[in-house]
């Protein structure tokens, strides 16, 4: 019975190729960075996050809900009748309105003593 062929001795021993940790730990924080760059753009121009704050939207949204916003939906369209959408209040730029749009252009709204409210128009 034949032998099994045996790979031929090395040398020296194998040595893998390791990157110095510079250039690790620069990637490392080349990544962190990019990573910042793109949470920065997707919040400045894409998503707002926003919290509920109140019983006004209730049983909609709960006090304290948090709430993704779209910020590119009506750059392209009108709000219409039922959305939800986010308004900044003018004399305090950082408080931020969330509330129903219940009537659009060309549209009267009425509140009775109760609170309900009628609609008419197109």
């Amino acid at each position: 019975m034949p032998l099994p062929a045996r790979a031929p001795l090395l040398d020296r021993p194998f040595k893998l190729r390791t990157q110095p940790l510079m250039i690790q730990v620069g990637g490392g924080a080349l990544a962190l960075v990019f990573a910042a760059m793109l949470g920065v753009l997707v919040t400045t121009f894409l998503l707002q996050v926003t919290r509920v704050n109140g019983p006004s939207m209730e049983p909609t949204l709960e006090n304290h809900d948090c709430l993704l916003v779209d910020r590119l939906s009506y750059e392209f369209g009108m709000p219409q009748q039922g959305d939800i959408v986010t308004l900044y209040y003018p004399a305090d730029p950082d408080r931020v309105f969330i509330k129903r749009v219940i009537a659009t252009e060309h549209q009267s709204v009425q509140i009775v003593n109760d609170g309900d409210s009628s609609r008419e128009g197109t």
